[in-house]
């Protein structure tokens, strides 16, 4: 394939995944589960545009700037120089502003919302943005064809600005495919599978890449909820039935914690009458997170 200009992620392993970096002016979702790493991704890929002197954008809708930069602070990223659109606070959502025809808007919150985000690229003129979470467009309308025609402006819109635009979403696998996948220049799963965390790229337009699965390391996989609120929490701890030699047992884990490290394995958990008592790790299974694990089978 002939050779194309891109742009780094600010991870070099990915880097060579993507067979030298991002495309520009393209659009990119970065899926998974939480706790998988794809607001971590996406600090990398802003502080590397900061560091190169380009202008930034942060567009978040769950998450206040500080507690951001603070998750970001805590695992060695500097986003202070980085512009944030924060359209949690209620100001946000309800200023008053003029309609911008190109988004196909078909509330008032819409249409706030997507004038607050023309103002912001207008006036700081990023080279990358992020948002975090394209579960955003879900929640302001709930019809699927209402939410692709949101997405599509949105995404349209920022490249035709001259921005590289990354997405995370906390989208089901199916759904993703589906949908996301004519949303999107490119798509990057995260995922959990045994102990180990692990990355691919589902799509990559115009770009060679790596093709298979990439270890990065952590856990096995869970969907904390169904309703997509999972990016809201710093913190994830799942409580599970296991089906073990015909009984039904209890086990516990963490499943995603922002500001330290944390144990990966999961451990069985009993309720007495003194209270909750966790007992020692579970170890030579596989399939836990299923409810009906299996024994590792040694070749």
């Amino acid at each position: 394939m002939k050779s194309i200009s891109k742009i780094s992620s600010g991870i070099e392993g990915l880097d060579e995944i993507l067979d030298g970096g991002f495309v520009p002016q393209q659009s990119y979702l970065i899926q998974g589960g939480p706790g998988t790493g794809k607001s971590t991704l996406g600090y990398h890929f802003l502080n590397k545009g900061i560091n190169q002197g380009e202008s930034t954008l942060y567009i978040s809708f769950g998450e206040s700037s500080d507690n951001i930069k603070g998750n970001a602070r805590n695992i060695g990223i500097d986003l202070e120089r980085v512009h944030f659109l924060d359209l949690n606070h209620d100001g946000d959502l309800n200023d008053s502003f003029e309609p911008y025809s190109i988004f196909p808007v078909a509330e008032v919150e819409n249409e706030s919302i997507f004038t607050s985000i023309k103002n912001a690229v207008e006036k700081y003129k990023p080279k990358r943005v992020l948002l975090d979470s394209i579960t955003m467009f879900q929640f302001l309308n709930h019809d699927p064809y209402q939410t692709r025609k949101l997405a599509l402006s949105f995404i349209r819109y920022i490249c035709r600005k001259g921005a590289t635009l990354l997405m995370t979403s906390e989208l089901s696998e199916k759904s993703t495919k589906e949908e996301a996948t004519f949303w999107v220049d490119g798509i990057v799963n995260l995922k959990y599978s045994d102990s180990w965390r692990k990355i691919s790229i589902q799509k990559y337009r115009g770009s060679d890449f790596r093709v298979g699965n990439h270890a990065l390391k952590i856990t096995g996989t869970l969907e904390a909820t169904n309703i997509h609120a999972s990016y809201l929490a710093d913190n994830i701890i799942f409580l599970r039935y296991l089906e073990m030699d015909g009984e039904l047992h209890k086990a516990i884990g963490v499943l995603k914690k922002r500001l330290s490290d944390f144990e990966r394995s999961i451990r069985r958990f009993e309720i007495t009458k003194n209270g909750i008592e966790v007992g020692k790790k579970l170890s030579g299974l596989r399939g836990i997170l299923s409810g009906t694990p299996e024994t590792n089978r040694v070749n």
